[in-house]
């Protein structure tokens, strides 16, 4: 595996290819101002998995599924493979720093007769994984109020299903509204929403460690405890990767704000492999604490709480310190859905862009006072609306986390497996590249999403009735059976994939014969300046 750099991106100089006419290459004229940086592109993508917000929220899938076993191992074995896929992703990103991201690479690594259909299918895969990760965490925070009110009321008020989905629309609207904000401010926001979350992270591992009763090592690590209706304890355990999984999602996101980050080729795949990393450790952290102070999962599974870590905390800090955690990871759980909503609307105007979507023209505009795709925002925040009729069912939440990784990580399986396959010869990499290590990470991670792709589908109960039922089977196959009837019926005729607003040779815009040149020189041609080979060894 080898990082590379050009000479032009040592020390703080500007890089010899700059941005926009790395983006020209790509096809595109820069339309957004570029206020982030790898700090700030960093803290996005952290604040998309808020690891304080999702750890707590989807606590009751280990829980279920294994008990301790279940919080501790099957996070450490989710995030490894995770970790796989975003290196896969970041080489990706390098490469081609472009808001499109994910289908914009499936595209351009697709043999030239399939390219239009791997876009098309790349990117209606992403734009559903990013409306259900929008309305699954927008649920979540619906539940984690419902559950402060119950706590507070010393457990005689319990809102219903229609009280959660107005919550729900209230926290929607209120992201869309934060989405809607200029590049400027949503990056200094970014900073703000790290720094609460990781607050609140070194809080609680210090209020648990201290106040919490202790298990011993050999339960900590080791217990098994099948709270489930399944009977094969494999299967079981393999359920408690949700949880991770479903936290693990979104870092795409440092591709698709890649047209507003300055020397995005380096800055979006540092923010997103570190961001992963980070929120991987931190969460095995988390998990091991927890594990080390649940004394009866079963028990804070049937204790009335919508959100079963509320139980705990509860049990561990009483009303009033539980209370101000439980805001804590309100506040972090509403950042991440502001965060996210950001992502999704940029992910929908490159769509829109490239003519994917219907009234594209209209989606696909930039705010003249914001200077962000608002139109798209909002139509987000519609479309997640309407698919947050689901929180009317009580297994809202599982259908959700289940709809939003899948969609995700199809989408990102799709140009990892092309660049192994098909696409191994068209691929230039970037100045941050996997090298040799490529191939073999590559299939980790395409073995890996066609594993829990399939896992994600399975109800909690081996005899779901339609209360119980994993809806994301539904979800899914009504959205591709759409996408994929729409494009033999209509979009094979007329959608050729990423459009072109530049043509690169024009040389009264770009200076295409030097600044190619240096592009292929220094980027694509220079021996790697680091291997990881040194750091392994």
């Amino acid at each position: 595996m080898t990082f590379s750099k050009s000479e032009g991106h040592r020390g703080g100089q500007e890089p010899a290819l700059d941005d926009e006419d790395i983006l020209a290459h790509l096809g595109y004229k820069q339309h957004f101002q570029r206020k982030m940086n790898t700090w700030s592109v960093g803290a996005f993508c952290f604040s998309i998995m808020a690891i304080l917000g999702s750890f707590a929220t989807t606590l009751n899938f280990p829980i279920t599924n294994g008990g301790n076993v279940g919080v501790v191992w099957g996070w450490f074995t989710a995030s490894c493979f995770a970790t796989c896929v975003s290196f896969s992703l970041a080489e990706l990103c390098s490469s081609m720093p472009t808001v499109g991201g994910i289908y914009y690479w499936s595209a351009h690594l697709a043999p030239r007769r399939w390219s239009p259909l791997a876009a098309w299918v790349t990117g209606w895969a992403n734009l559903v994984g990013q409306v259900a990760l929008i309305c699954s965490i927008c649920s979540a925070i619906a539940d984690e109020i419902a559950d402060a009110v119950t706590i507070a009321s010393d457990f005689q008020v319990y809102y219903s299903s229609s009280a959660l989905y107005g919550i729900m629309i209230a926290v929607l609207v209120a992201d869309g509204m934060l989405s809607s904000c200029s590049t400027r401010i949503t990056a200094r926001l970014n900073y703000l929403y790290m720094a609460v979350n990781l607050g609140g992270v070194i809080a609680l591992i210090i209020i648990l460690a201290v106040l919490g009763p202790k298990n011993s090592a050999s339960v900590a690590f080791s217990k098994f405890e099948n709270n489930s209706e399944w009977e094969n304890k494999g299967l079981v355990w393999i359920l408690s990767l949700t949880a991770a999984m479903w936290t693990l999602t979104g870092y795409d996101s440092a591709a698709h704000v890649a047209e507003e980050t300055s020397n995005a080729a380096h800055a979006g795949p540092i923010a997103m492999v570190s961001a992963v990393v980070g929120t991987a450790l931190t969460g095995f952290i988390l998990s091991i604490v927890h594990s080390f102070v649940m004394q009866d999962p079963s028990r804070l599974l049937s204790a009335g709480l919508k959100i079963p870590a509320a139980q705990l905390y509860y049990d561990v800090m009483g009303k009033h310190g539980c209370l101000a955690m439980w805001s804590i990871i309100i506040f972090v759980q509403f950042t991440s859905g502001a965060a996210q909503t950001l992502d999704a609307s940029r992910a929908l105007y490159a769509f829109a862009r490239d003519g994917a979507v219907p009234f594209s023209h209209r989606i696909a505009t930039i705010n003249s006072f914001t200077g962000t795709p608002v139109n798209a925002t909002w139509t987000m925040v519609l479309f997640t609306a309407i698919v947050g009729l689901l929180e009317l069912q009580s297994t809202a939440l599982t259908a959700l986390a289940g709809t939003s990784v899948i969609g995700l990580y199809v989408s990102y399986a799709v140009p990892i497996f092309l660049r192994i396959t098909s696409g191994r010869n068209k691929f230039r990499p970037g100045p941050w590249n996997l090298g040799r290590a490529a191939i073999p990470l590559g299939i980790i991670s395409c073995l890996w999403v066609s594993f829990i792709v399939v896992v994600l589908l399975f109800p909690a109960n081996p005899n779901p009735d339609a209360s119980l039922m994993n809806w994301a089977v539904l979800i899914l196959g009504v959205i591709f059976s759409g996408a994929m009837l729409a494009w033999i019926v209509s979009a094979r005729h007329w959608f050729r994939g990423p459009i072109h607003e530049v043509e690169w040779n024009d040389k009264e815009d770009r200076q295409c014969d030097m600044d190619t040149a240096r592009f292929d020189d220094e980027v694509n041609s220079k021996k790697p300046d680091v291997e990881l080979t040194d750091f392994v060894a």
